[in-house]
This record gives structure tokens, C-alpha cells and sequence, in this order.
């Protein structure tokens, strides 16, 4: 009798079969060979199958949750974990929800394939210039996700763990405001420098006013630890712009009363029109660039024309209100669009 060939096993199945049964061991083999799938261009089913028994392992072993992976509610969870000191746990669940992530590193053409938070990203990366044939380009919580692991390993002194997912955000996503503000941590320690480079280079991607937010905490922190106040001053004053809180207020109030003891002559706080003095002295922006302005506009008169995607278009038009100011600019432009102007 001819002996029968046995099948070959798919990628997936070869690591499954890895498998010991010690949690700490075979969570290791999962999360290895999701990533291993993934730089490897596996199909996304691969990298699902080994997602579903990481997550199979977790319930095991004392994860209490549905078997059913609810996305939402994992991705909301992830704080408490982090709060209850369960880094471990919130790491493997972002591993879980990643590998579940529709993605191929290329098209079926052998275009590279980028992951987009969503359409205005698209454009930015259209307009950026650095590839000039049509993108090939899907919507995705991956960049997210990512980013959520690369704080965590930041936070938890991890620097490589983090370089690496950093890499990976930016390599889907170039135009990732979180990703380069990321990438600015990984030298804000080692190399001052660097660090404020890298938070100025994430200007040309921000397109929301949180990201303004981000922008100068980040460069706050830069001035600080240069110990020139009077300019960490001006820099989380801008804040105010976005965002007005008690907290920010505690902390423009610690910065005047530092200042008042470290210099000779009494500190006299800086009028608005001197702190965007010291703001444009340094090179500092306090507005979106024009052209990502400009995106948002075309992107919302688009979606409000062909009255599609209206929930996105609500989102588009808070950033658009955001930067305006007092001035009811989307009243301005639904007028103008209804007059055919």
C-alpha cells in the first residue's frame, strides 16, 4: 500500500504546533510568530488564527472576559490593566487585537499597503509628496494599536521594544502625528536635541486641535528641562488656545512662581502679544499648516456635497471649528456650497 504524503501545514499550523503548554512560554511563541507572519507578508487569516489562540490562551489562564473578542471593550479595558499594574496583560491584548487586523504588507499588484486612521490621513500622505503613484492604502485600528504599545513600553523604560513598534507605525502609517511625537520620546532623554527636531517635525501632520495639545506638552517639556522657563511659559500658554483646564492652569501658575524665584528682577508674566513673540523666535507654530487646513476644508466640502459619511464629516468639522476660533466657519462654508459658490 503507497504511503500517503501528509499535507504540508500552514504557516500558522507550524506554530501551533510550538506550542508547550506553559503559558509564559507558548504567550512568547504566539506573539513571536504573529510578528513573524506579519514582517514575513503573511495572509491576515494566518495572523488571525494565532490571535484567536492568544487570546484563547488568556482566557485560559485568567482573563476574565467573553469568548467572543469584543474589540471595543478590550481597547477601553487596556487602561485598567495598566492601572492594576497588568502590563503584561494589556500588552497581549493589544498583540490579540492586532493580529486580528486586516493587512497585507502588499497588494496583490506588490504595491505596499499603508494604514490610515482615516481619509484625511490619506490625503496628507498624498500631499506629503514622497510617493507619487496612486497609494494603495486601507483604514485601520493598526496604527493605534501600535501606538498604545509603544507608550507602554516608553513608560516601562523599554527603549528597543519600543524603537521597533515605533518603526512599524511609521513604516504603515508615515504621516502618524502620534508616531513622530513617539519617535521624539524615544531621544528625549539621551539627545535634547533630537527630541525637539522630531516634536517639530510632527507639526506638518497634525490636523486636529488634541494634536496641538500633544505639540506643545511635548515642546513644554523640552524648555523645561533646559531650564528656560520664560520660554516653557510662552509654549504651555499656547495650550490655552485648544484646551483650558484647571491642571493646565496649576501648572502656568508653578511655572510663574519658579520664574519669580530664579530671577534677580521681579518676573512680569508675558502679554499674549510677547508670548507669540518668543513662539515665532523659536520657530514655533500655533496654527495648523495650510495645507492641511486646506485638506480638511476639501475633505468636508466633499462628504458635505454628496451628504455621505455623515458622522465622519461631523468629526471633520469639529477640527475645522477647532482652528477658527470664535468665527462659525462651517455656517460659512455649508452657505457658500448651498449658493453653488
Amino acid at each position: 500500500m503507497k504511503k500517503q504524503t501528509p499535507p504540508d501545514l500552514s504557516p500558522s499550523e507550524k506554530i501551533l504546533k510550538k506550542l508547550s503548554g506553559h503559558f509564559e512560554s507558548d504567550k512568547k511563541t504566539l506573539i513571536d510568530g504573529i510578528h513573524s507572519l506579519r514582517a514575513n507578508n503573511a495572509p491576515s487569516v494566518e495572523c488571525k488564527i494565532l490571535g484567536i489562540a492568544l487570546y484563547k490562551l488568556l482566557l485560559d489562564n485568567g482573563l476574565n472576559e467573553s469568548d467572543v473578542i469584543n474589540t471595543s471593550r478590550l481597547l477601553e479595558k487596556v487602561d485598567g490593566f495598566l492601572y492594576n499594574n497588568q502590563t503584561d496583560t494589556a500588552l497581549a491584548i493589544l498583540e490579540v487585537l492586532d493580529a486580528i487586523q486586516l493587512f497585507k504588507k502588499t497588494d496583490e499588484d506588490g504595491y505596499r499597503v499603508y494604514c490610515f486612521n482615516n481619509e484625511i490621513e490619506a490625503k496628507i500622505f498624498e500631499a506629503d509628496g514622497v510617493i507619487t503613484k496612486t497609494i494603495t492604502w486601507i483604514p485601520s485600528l493598526r496604527p493605534t494599536l501600535l501606538a498604545q504599545k509603544a507608550k507602554i513600553y516608553l513608560e516601562n523604560n523599554q527603549p528597543r521594544h519600543a524603537e521597533s513598534t515605533i518603526n512599524e507605525l511609521l513604516e504603515i502609517n508615515p504621516v502618524s502625528f502620534t508616531g513622530h511625537i513617539l519617535q521624539a520620546n524615544l531621544y528625549k532623554e539621551k539627545n535634547p536635541k533630537k527630541f525637539r527636531q522630531l516634536v517639530m517635525r510632527a507639526w506638518e501632520y497634525a490636523y486636529t486641535p488634541d494634536h496641538f495639545v500633544q505639540f506643545f506638552v511635548n515642546l513644554y517639556t523640552f524648555y523645561v528641562a533646559k531650564e528656560d522657563l520664560v520660554t516653557a511659559y510662552a509654549v504651555l500658554n499656547a495650550v490655552n488656545i485648544y484646551e483650558n483646564s484647571e491642571e493646565l492652569n496649576d501648572e502656568l501658575a508653578a511655572v510663574r512662581q519658579k520664574m519669580g524665584r530664579t530671577v534677580v528682577t521681579p518676573f512680569k508674566v508675558p502679554t499674549a502679544e510677547q508670548v507669540l513673540m518668543i513662539l515665532q523666535r523659536e520657530g514655533i507654530d500655533v496654527q495648523i499648516s495650510p495645507r492641511n487646513y486646506g485638506i480638511l476644508i476639501d475633505i468636508y466640502q466633499q462628504h458635505f456635497l454628496a451628504q455621505d459619511d455623515k458622522e465622519f464629516m461631523k468629526e471633520v468639522a469639529t477640527y475645522i471649528q477647532g482652528f477658527a476660533g470664535q468665527e462659525d466657519i462651517i455656517k460659512i462654508i455649508q452657505k457658500k456650497l448651498k449658493n453653488g459658490r
